[in-house]
């Protein structure tokens, strides 16, 4: 009896797994694929981007192209090795062997919608540069690093013989056309918060709720028939040929315009080809959230539109192609990049191409002996208690007691994009606590003879401008101290500083010298 009973649960499972065994076959012949999207460390190849690139699969053009090539002579001479180097490749068309939520293959389920998944290239960094006690303020630096909000960071991976930080894997975005789109009433709620969902760089489709389906781009009358009166009135009036919906907190701040706007319209900078788009500036108003204080403890504005309208502006978009957050505005083709990733070489160096002037971007000819210290003593968040009594005084005296000529420039208000610019190609050395004005390094000039010396206290630790500085090659240090209160305020150390910014001055004459 019990032989027979043996005999039946074999028979069952040989028959369960001849019944499968197509299944299994195609999953054991697609496994590199799958194992390099979910887990690319283990496959053999460092990312998507990798494996695409080293397959063959762009060759005969049905899947997609190089982004530098489609770019073609709207790169600058100068920028076109960053470029190529750095620039993703972009998948238009679906094919078997990719992710039904990749972009491209969603356009096949959706008509009137074309997608685009784009794959970024890995890259590495170096770790910060430090002066006191260096290697347990490198592991203080990496753990604090690792519970910020870059949640892929918990998993870097750290060289630490060499002092690199490998940014590897996960580098999608995508772009999303909506043909005969619409923007509808939840964006504009969206527009009226401080918070919400905005692009990230997410390994999933845009579609995983049901607050981001498709259905809402699209426009009734697409579908149906005109229903006439004053509803098809009214979608006539709203009608334009090419809206780009761009996401940021807060449309009128300098910070997230440059890394959240920005990142978009270069994102899908190629779509626009030959074509008059508008963009709609999603997000509150800075003013409605953020409260400056005047030396006097009065309240006084701190916003920085000029800069914004004029990068803007440089960006393709000035004033009468900007739309702000409103519903119900019908596009023959709405552009929504709703995956974008937070930071990668292509955004910096592209930026820095198409928000400067060639004359800009070339390192001025005379020496550059500036030094600006970016204050926050104007607005009520992550202030440096000691700045006026200590730190400002203690920096005069260590550059005069150098004796090169070496000046300091203290920033206390908002700088106009013209003026900026013309700051950075001075600056030898930038210093200033963790804040949106430091991503004018942006503008800087590249290279180790450029400083970058970031105040950061450890209860708003973030790792941005470090991103930033070291991918243009300069030369950062990162200061951790403890804040004091709810504010994030700091007292600097200036023993810490003064040796931080000798250092660093120095370092940068060295390198100059290897240059000349």
């Amino acid at each position: 009896m019990r032989r027979i009973a043996l005999e039946a649960i074999l028979f069952l499972v040989f028959g369960v797994l001849a019944w499968n065994l197509p299944t299994y076959v195609f999953r054991a012949l697609s496994a590199p694929t799958l194992s390099t999207i979910i887990a690319p460390k283990t496959s053999g190849y460092a990312s998507a981007f990798d494996w695409v690139s080293r397959t063959g699969l762009l060759q005969d053009g049905r899947s997609g192209f190089r982004l530098h090539a489609r770019l073609g002579g709207n790169v600058s001479a100068s920028y076109t090795d960053h470029i190529r180097r750095w620039g993703p490749i972009v998948l238009n068309r679906c094919q078997s062997w990719m992710p039904r939520n990749w972009a491209p293959c969603l356009y096949e389920e959706h008509p009137g919608f074309y997608g685009e998944q784009l794959l970024f290239p890995d890259f590495q960094l170096t770790l910060p540069h430090f002066t006191r006690d260096t290697q347990q303020h490198r592991a203080d630096w990496v753990a604090n690093a690792k519970m910020s909000p870059r949640i892929w960071w918990a998993h870097a991976d750290v060289q630490w013989a060499s002092g690199l930080v490998l940014y590897r894997g996960f580098w999608f975005a995508q772009n999303l056309v909506f043909l005969n789109g619409r923007t509808p009433p939840e964006l504009q709620q969206a527009a009226n918060r401080r918070q919400f969902d905005g692009p990230r760089a997410e390994r999933a489709s845009c579609f995983v709720s049901n607050q981001q389906d498709h259905d809402m781009f699209w426009s009734p009358y697409q579908t149906s028939a005109p229903r006439g009166g004053a509803d098809e009135a009214k979608e006539r009036e709203n009608r334009v040929a090419h809206l780009i919906v761009a996401h940021t907190a807060d449309f009128d701040s300098w910070q997230h315009f440059t890394d959240h706007v920005a990142h978009i319209l270069i994102q899908n900078w190629h779509l626009r080809a030959n074509r008059r788009v508008r963009a709609m500036l999603m997000g509150a108003p800075r003013q409605t959230h953020r409260i400056a204080l005047d030396e006097k403890g009065s309240q006084r504005n701190q916003t920085n539109t000029s800069a914004v309208s004029e990068l803007a502006t440089r960006l393709g978009f000035p004033a009468n192609l900007r739309v702000f957050p409103q519903a119900g505005v019908v596009a023959r083709e709405l552009v929504y990049s709703c995956r974008s990733v937070d930071v990668h070489p292509f955004f910096v160096w592209r930026f820095r191409e198409l928000a400067m002037s060639a004359s800009e971007r070339d390192p001025p000819s005379e020496p550059r002996q500036t030094v600006v210290y970016f204050s926050r003593a104007a607005v009520n968040t992550r202030r440096v208690l000691n700045e006026a009594s200590e730190v400002l005084p203690a920096l005069r005296r260590v550059l005069e007691e150098r004796g090169r000529n070496e000046t300091l420039v203290v920033i206390k208000d908002p700088l106009s994009l013209t003026a900026g610019i013309a700051l950075m190609r001075r600056a030898a050395c930038v210093i200033g606590p963790h804040g949106g004005a430091l991503y004018w390094i942006r503008y800087g000039v590249p290279g180790a003879t450029t400083c970058v010396i970031e105040l950061i206290p450890l209860s708003r630790f973030r790792i941005m401008f470090w991103e930033t500085a070291t991918i243009l090659g300069m030369s950062y240090y990162a200061l951790t101290f403890h804040s004091e209160g709810s504010r994030h305020a700091l007292s600097v150390s200036i023993p810490d500083l003064l040796t931080t910014v000798s250092h660093a001055l120095d370092a940068r004459l060295a390198a100059l010298y290897r240059r000349a």
